[in-house]
């Protein structure tokens, strides 16, 4: 007969395993934190809530980036995340995170995460930029290290695969989060509570939608 591995060793396995892709995250951040800012050609400092963030603008383009070094810790050591938002964090402050939205994001944990909208949105390149700022931190790659998938809210027309990735409200559950992107007539991140655990980044346009999520990333750090 099979035996089983003791509880006590499961458990400090995947404690261990945590802490190494952690680690491997903050190192991929510090390093390309180290590429951005020594191509910069323009920056300036500050302090938002007690954090350092730096603004720069890569050379040869006409992107903004806020890098907002964020201390992580690791069994009693202290690393540093760099997270990149693309708008200034102080004119976001009027931007709320509502509810419970923080608290369904994140606790308890999710097992998997769906990050969906609608095919019928226009500036998709920005709703993806959007979705993108969220997985960063959310997904594997990110902080959190969930496995995170882009999903549509309905089938696309002449594409059988995205049935299969077809993503609302209802499919969330105690262990899957739901966040869908949307326009609308204000700037919201707010609890749908037809699901169970689905939280809707809503914006005004394409940028504001980016601001949505970095506003959404912001709560997910409690910034």
């Amino acid at each position: 007969m099979e035996q089983k591995q003791p509880q006590k060793s499961l458990r400090k396995e995947r404690t261990e395993k945590s802490a190494a892709w952690l680690v491997i995250v903050i190192i991929a951040s510090v390093v390309l934190a180290a590429v951005i800012l020594t191509l910069r050609y323009n920056e300036s400092n500050f302090k938002y809530k007690g954090y350092d963030v730096k603004k720069v603008t890569p050379k040869g383009t006409t992107a903004t980036f806020y890098v907002v070094k964020v201390p992580i810790r690791i069994y009693g050591t202290v690393n540093n995340y760099y997270l990149f938002l693309r708008n200034d964090p102080r004119e976001l402050e009027g931007l709320e995170v509502e509810g419970t939205a923080r608290e369904v994001l994140l606790d308890p944990k999710p097992e998997k995460v769906y990050l969906t909208h609608s095919p019928d949105m226009q500036n998709i390149s920005y709703v993806g930029l959007a979705m993108l700022q969220v997985s960063n931190v959310i997904g594997v790659n990110g902080i959190f290290g969930i496995p995170t998938t882009g999903a549509v809210t309905r089938e696309i027309s002449g594409r059988a695969e995205s049935a299969n990735l077809t993503k609302t409200c209802a499919d969330s559950s105690e262990k899957v989060l739901v966040i869908e992107f949307r326009y609308a007539e204000k700037n919201r991140i707010y609890v749908d509570e037809r699901g169970w655990r689905c939280v809707i980044i809503e914006g005004k346009d394409k940028d504001e939608l980016i601001k949505a999520a970095d506003k959404t990333v912001l709560a997910l750090l409690g910034l």
